[in-house]
């Protein structure tokens, strides 16, 4: 199991919702790829062809430039907050036609025009769509045959009994009740995040840390936000010995904290079996594939220093695991990795982590640039 460093989670202060229009009685299938761990359909938008990921726990956000192309126009602003918890105005404006399936369209669906961020130009998607456009809907994800179905009732094979109430935010993302060793407790179903269970550090802060061991720590940011760099903090790296999301066991599962005060359950959910949310009924159905508990190898190895693109041509030390701080700092501007040189490669998170993916030693280094000198720092793979 790797653990990836987050990027794309956008949760909003102030918005609107549009209702659906649609036929009572209709199936519409939607087929999706899933490319760097998001999921991905095509659609129209105002007549255009358009490519979007599916994040259920975000908000709908089509970049400037393609807000351009498919013309869609700005018509105010709207407060924004990240996975960071930071926070800042965005442009809004709204999609005249969004046509998602034969029975499933949007008029005058609001959006976030946003800033043209390099994620989504790395996925070749012009944005993305959440549980807002499917509110009226349910959206059936069979996660081995890449579909999203699209019904007004649940399908005829999901029983209603095997139903799991849920509570819904503003932007219609599902708050789960699961249950974390002998303790209940909620997450965010977002398959916008990576992962399967990933923990918010003030979930180490309350009674129910007795749930999680401390593995290991790292001072520095685990993800550029919507709203860009926060201020470098304190993550950690837990063991949780067992946790269950409906009738699933889960056990000896390692993951990172994260700067939000909430669990997310990610995409990684999609691995174990068919997710059915009934959104205008707030009802959560997961019908895994196999019935017998998954049990992970424990905290996985990481590097112990982390890298991520901050600019163009820059790229720069995002996080130090345990004490290694002497010779390094965050900030640190990386011009190397494991002698391949940065010089041209795209600013994009993917490509980072498919180089530190391909080092097939437990020990490397980074080339820095440090008071105009560069120098090589030893990195090595770490609980």
């Amino acid at each position: 199991m790797k653990l990836k460093t987050f990027i794309i989670l956008v949760s909003i202060i102030a918005f609107f919702s549009i209702g659906v229009s649609a036929q009572d009685n209709f199936s519409d299938t939607i087929p999706y790829q899933i490319v760097h761990d998001k999921i991905v359909i095509s659609l129209k938008i105002n007549g255009k062809d358009a490519k979007v990921v599916y994040d259920s726990g975000g908000k709908p956000w089509i970049i400037q430039s393609e807000a351009q192309r498919l013309g869609i126009g700005i018509s105010g602003q709207t407060g924004v907050s990240d996975m960071n918890v930071k926070t800042s105005w965005q442009n809004k404006g709204s999609i005249a036609e969004l046509v998602i399936s034969k029975h499933c369209k949007r008029i005058n669906q609001e959006t976030i025009i946003g800033p043209n961020n390099g994620s989504f130009k790395t996925l070749g998607v012009a944005g993305l769509i959440n549980n807002e456009v499917f509110q009226d809907v349910v959206v059936t994800i069979l996660s081995r045959e890449n579909k999203l179905v699209i019904t007004p009732y649940r399908p005829s094979w999901v029983k209603k009994t095997d139903g799991i109430q849920i509570k819904s935010l503003t932007n219609h993302a599902f708050m789960i009740p699961l249950q974390i060793g002998d303790r209940p407790a909620t997450a965010m179903f977002d398959t916008g995040y990576g992962g399967l269970l990933v923990v918010g550090n003030a979930m180490l802060r309350s009674p129910d840390s007795i749930s999680f061991k401390k593995i290991n720590s790292l001072f520095g940011i685990n993800g550029i936000g919507i709203n860009g760099i926060p201020e470098p903090s304190n993550f950690y790296k837990v063991l949780i010995p067992s946790f269950r999301i409906g009738q699933k066991l889960f056990s000896n599962y390692g993951t990172v904290t994260h700067a939000l005060d909430r669990c997310v359950i990610g995409i990684d959910l999609l691995k174990y079996g068919n997710v059915v949310l009934d959104i205008p009924r707030q009802v959560f159905y997961f019908y895994p594939f196999e019935p017998e508990t998954v049990n992970f190898d424990g905290v996985p190895k990481t590097w112990n220093l982390s890298v991520l693109p901050v600019k163009k041509d820059h790229f720069q030390v995002s996080g130090i695991w345990g004490t290694l701080r002497k010779d390094v700092s965050v900030g640190d501007k990386v011009t190397g990795i494991n002698g391949k040189s940065l010089t041209g490669i795209a600013p994009s998170q993917f490509e980072i982590e498919k180089m530190m993916d391909d080092i097939k030693s437990d020990q490397a280094y980074l080339t820095i640039e440090k008071n105009g000198k560069e120098i090589k720092v030893p990195m090595k793979q770490v609980k």
